[in-house]
């Protein structure tokens, strides 16, 4: 499994330093990269355990998780450049995706892979909160409150857009202020994420 190489965050941390990034920022950045590294681990054991090879193989939650190993580390390469806005969006289409595939499993998990997605196809002018008809009505709140947040970074206002803009201009410290806040969006993306993945199988 790639979860045991640490070759990726080798290359996180090149370009971090070649970026100029403070070595105690890269020390804490690596701390939370391995976290949610783990986390995905986890992730990724409690489903193997719970499914059988063939419902893995027609899951699309499952296909769609696959590639977020990958995802994660361009998600911190973004945001250690400064590239916030760039990796927030990336993070709204991450959950939207997410909810399509927990929608499709949920309604059709007894159909196969290309089965689903031809219905995937159909889905495209579907709404975010009608994707989560079947949650309790708390949690599709929850849900849909987070989503809408994340928009902000995608149908910019004209004061994000300013914030956006200054991404390019800034020296690259004064950025640092915002990666808790960025690491809190990413977290929690990804937990929602995971909450979908599981309840479309358990």
């Amino acid at each position: 499994m790639f979860i045991t190489d640490s070759g990726m965050w080798e290359a996180l941390s090149s370009f971090a330093h070649k970026l100029g990034v403070p070595e105690d920022f890269i020390s804490k950045a690596k701390r939370d990269f391995k976290n949610l590294l783990s986390r995905y681990a986890d992730v990724r054991r409690t489903v193997n355990r719970n499914c059988s090879p063939e419902e893995l193989d027609s899951s699309l939650s499952m296909q769609n998780f696959y590639p977020w190993f990958e995802n994660l580390f361009c998600f911190y390469l973004l945001i250690l450049a400064g590239f916030r806005h760039t990796a927030l969006r990336e993070l709204r289409f991450y959950l939207e995706s997410s909810a399509r595939c927990y929608y499709i499993d949920s309604k059709h998990n007894k159909k196969g892979y290309e089965e689903k997605m031809k219905i995937l196809k159909n889905l495209r002018w579907k709404r975010f909160k009608e994707l989560l008809q079947d949650l309790p009505s708390e949690k599709r709140k929850e849900l849909g409150d987070f989503y809408n947040e994340l928009c902000n970074y995608v149908h910019l206002s004209e004061e994000s857009q300013t914030d956006a803009l200054r991404d390019f201009g800034l020296n690259l410290a004064l950025r640092h202020p915002y990666y808790e806040q960025d690491k809190e969006m990413l977290e929690k993306t990804f937990a929602y994420a995971n909450f979908l993945l599981l309840k479309s199988f358990i």
